[in-house]
């Protein structure tokens, strides 16, 4: 890590991630950046400006780099502008603990891994939430870690129908999980910290209550 930018290709590999990431996003299907994670909106780094001026920017201030840092790729799509949600004061946003699940460790590997969510007790509640347009229900996956970089993406659904194929398009579809750096404990440089993931449900939630059932399952492909 220390020499890597000593390469010209570093340059060319970076760009090139970048834009693989500009078409990953504009193929929809729930695709977003981070823009719930508090840390990776807050934490500040350090460039270079064009006239080799030191500037600290922070995630929010360069996602849309077409109109913020005038450059795109040729050949693209239209870039899929994002912008990072306010912090609404705390009388118009409140977070409360709906479930908690205390589920035994589940190891993700390359296969299909699941797991039951039984909300038989707070279904009627929860139809309330996937109906409200006003309120948000998340789901939240903690002490996500690895020893070692997986080499792997998993997506994530929610009350996908037995037998049924995931389809990144499908309403049960909530999200992804990745690690690279975070939750990785032969890349921490200081005191580990286990990665976190925060889902958006509502969409899914209503889907999956729509199959009638009272037990639903979390599925990572």
């Amino acid at each position: 890590m220390p020499t890597a930018a000593q390469d010209p290709i570093f340059y060319l590999h970076h760009s090139n991630v970048d834009r693989l990431w500009n078409l990953w996003l504009a193929q929809g299907g729930g695709r977003t950046d981070p823009l719930l994670d508090a840390a990776w909106k807050i934490k500040r780094y350090f460039f270079c400006d064009a006239n080799g001026h030191q500037v600290k920017m922070n995630a929010c201030e360069i996602l849309r780099a077409a109109l913020q840092l005038h450059y795109v790729y040729e050949c693209e799509p239209a870039e899929v502008n994002e912008y990072c949600y306010r912090r609404f004061p705390i009388w118009l946003y409140v977070r409360e603990l709906v479930l908690q699940l205390r589920i035994p460790p589940v190891e993700l590997n390359s296969e299909t891994s699941s797991f039951p969510v039984e909300l038989k007790e707070i279904r009627e509640r929860l139809s309330s939430f996937a109906e409200n347009s006003k309120e948000t229900l998340f789901l939240e996956l903690d002490d996500v870690e690895a020893e070692k970089p997986p080499g792997i993406i998993w997506e994530v659904y929610f009350g996908l129908p037995s037998g049924a194929a995931p389809d990144a398009k499908a309403p049960f579809f909530i999200g992804t999980v990745s690690l690279f750096g975070s939750g990785i404990r032969s890349e921490a440089h200081h005191e580990f910290k286990a990665a976190q993931f925060l889902f958006p449900l509502n969409r899914a939630l209503k889907a999956a209550l729509k199959e009638n059932g009272e037990r639903f399952w979390l599925r990572s492909f």
